[in-house]
């Protein structure tokens, strides 16, 4: 009842927030006021947008209050039923993501929250039921078809070794970025069109000198692979397949940081995505150990230490 009284709070915290102190919302603003068609953006905010213009008066904050609606209660039934430390998973979603998603982002929020409930269809090889939430994740923000390569990462603990090199191959690419802007020029031909033009304007704006360089020694970095690393070490003590895959999520999340950061939107966006497994990632990390009191402390304490980064960075009073 709790955790059902919590979600319906930061439902309407999220869903009636003072829209001109977040970023974003103008853009959206234009969106839902043009006159653009079902795939001007993604289907589902079109759609969104026509039910609240039919049959909910069409008032601003109410678009945006679906979305909270859709992005928290999501997130939170994926808690429920997932985490083995539910309360500690919400400690995590609320310093790290919840502004980040729910507020600002709010089309990856809902995607990424069909992520975190299709996880354990990656661990249990569950194609039919991954794809339904991958094209559900797709359809409200286009980022999310990353997710058709992550469901190929395997949950065995036995094929680690390339794990122990993801980050290290990451940081070596990010020293040569003529061959990722190479290597993305050739890939966008590929996708559909709502995304490879996406890929070209970020190429130009990158061109044109547009991007500040990216922190690849920032300190969240640095302690996701501190703790990466550890968690390899410890790879045999985690003592189901969801766990691993946990972990081998975290090491394609600093390599994507790293591989992209010479594009700061596409490295952020990319690894942000992944980033939201965090959320189940640390309460596993923390069953590690026989003494839980200590370990649960770091993680709040570096979560607490990180909401800077993820929330008030991104609200403009």
């Amino acid at each position: 009842l709790i955790f059902i009284l919590l979600a319906f709070v930061l439902i309407l915290v999220a869903g009636l927030r003072p829209l001109e102190h977040f970023r974003d919302t103008s853009n959206y603003l234009k969106i839902i006021h043009s006159d653009d068609g079902l795939f001007a953006a993604e289907p589902t905010l079109w759609i969104i947008n026509q039910v609240n213009k039919l049959l909910l008066g069409g008032v601003d904050q109410v678009f945006f209050l679906l979305y909270a609606f859709l992005g928290v209660s999501l997130t939170m039934l994926a808690i429920m039923r997932l985490s083995p430390m539910p309360w500690l998973s919400v400690i995590v979603y609320l310093c790290l993501f919840f502004v980040l998603h729910e507020m600002t982002q709010i089309r990856a929020g809902v995607a990424v929250a069909f992520f975190l409930l299709a996880i354990p269809d990656i661990a249990n090889r569950n194609l039919k039921s991954y794809l339904i939430k991958t094209a559900l994740a797709i359809s409200f923000h286009y980022s999310a078809i990353v997710m058709i390569l992550l469901y190929f990462i395997s949950p065995s603990k036995k094929r680690i070794l390339t794990y122990w090199f993801l980050p290290i191959i990451g940081f070596l690419v990010a020293t040569m970025p003529s061959g990722v802007l190479n290597f993305l020029e050739y890939i966008a031909v590929y996708f559909p069109r709502a995304i490879s033009s996406k890929i070209t304007i970020y190429l130009a704006l990158y061109n044109s000198g547009a991007y500040e360089t990216l922190n690849i020694f920032n300190l969240y970095i640095l302690s996701l692979i501190f703790i990466y690393y550890f968690s390899l070490f410890c790879i045999s003590r985690f003592n189901n397949s969801l766990s691993v895959i946990l972990v081998k999520l975290l090491g394609i999340q600093i390599f994507v940081y790293y591989f992209f950061s010479i594009l700061p939107v596409f490295s952020l966006r990319i690894s942000e995505f992944i980033s939201v497994s965090l959320i189940f990632y640390f309460p596993n990390f923390v069953l590690l150990f026989k003494q839980k009191l200590l370990p649960s402390l770091f993680v709040l304490t570096l979560s607490i230490a990180f909401f800077n980064i993820f929330s008030l960075s991104i609200i403009n009073f």
